[in-house]
């Protein structure tokens, strides 16, 4: 099996933030079987092709970018591994900055890239990877209650990580890179 490593850039929350979101995944984690990563927006993945490439792209980002706010919406169970249980965050008409504001580090980390995949932003934050089935995933987001406060995200990180996400070893395989506080 050929093993390609991949760069993915993270929005990640401040201290507060990160240990109330850790909170819901530990108890999610009392209904599922799964693991967790340090809670994070995917921004965008790329291969990783060189790291001294990969810290000057999370930089640039980092210092084009203020932090930001989001507003949980709801907690979800999808299908796939990598979204088994999510937090969505509102699209209402006051958070159409917020949305803006990702889009604009997505398409910009995607125009640095050499190679890019086929990376589509979908903003959401991951409490939990399970392989339990679809209906149990399902009953413990029933059972969450998304925090009510908006949430700051102050960092940008790059970790590494297998091509496929598809189990807790894939998981347990992602190495941080660096990360960059935004101003």
């Amino acid at each position: 099996m050929d093993i390609k490593q991949v760069v993915s850039y993270w929005l990640m929350p401040d201290q507060q933030t990160a240990a109330a979101l850790k909170q819901i995944s530990d108890c999610a984690q009392q209904q599922l079987n799964g693991c967790w990563l340090p809670p994070h927006i995917t921004l965008y993945s790329d291969h990783l092709d060189s790291f001294d490439l990969t810290i000057e792209h999370l930089i640039a980002a980092a210092k084009q970018h203020q932090p930001l706010q989001l507003q949980p919406q709801a907690i979800e169970a999808g299908a796939a591994f990598t979204q088994s249980l999510m937090l969505r965050f509102s699209v209402e008409q006051s958070e159409k900055a917020a949305q803006a504001a990702l889009q604009a580090w997505s398409q910009n980390l995607c125009h640095r890239s050499a190679n890019a995949l086929s990376y589509q932003l979908d903003p959401h934050l991951s409490l939990l990877y399970s392989n339990d089935p679809l209906p149990t995933r399902q009953a413990c987001a029933a059972s969450l209650t998304p925090p009510s406060n908006s949430l700051r995200f102050d960092r940008i990180g790059a970790v590494s990580h297998p091509l496929r996400i598809e189990t807790a070893d894939d998981i347990a395989a992602f190495t941080p890179l660096a990360s960059q506080k935004l101003d």
